[in-house]
């Protein structure tokens, strides 16, 4: 497993299954002071369920042999604004 065999690495959509729940997370990272699970969400504010879902991957995760050291919900913050235009190089 590509997991096991990187000190440090960023998967996005990794899949995980456990007693018959399959789940995606959005964000998983390793690091050298373990995993990261990122859950985002494509909303403004955060709902209840939104940290049901988080334990719910957690647990899979977990016990697909991942441990995690950190869970992080991310949403749309609609305050931000770019205060300098971006450059891009071509």
């Amino acid at each position: 497993m590509l997991w096991r065999q990187r000190k440090h690495l960023t998967l996005f959509e990794a899949t995980f299954t456990h007693n018959e729940l399959l789940v995606q997370a959005d964000i998983l990272r390793r690091g050298s002071r373990g995993a990261e699970l990122v859950e985002v969400k494509a909303a403004t504010e955060v709902k209840d369920y939104y940290l049901t879902d988080c334990a719910i991957q957690a647990h899979v995760i977990e016990s697909a042999g991942v441990p995690l050291r950190r869970i992080k919900l991310a949403h749309v913050n609609n305050q931000f604004s770019m205060k300098r235009r971006a450059s891009i190089g071509v």
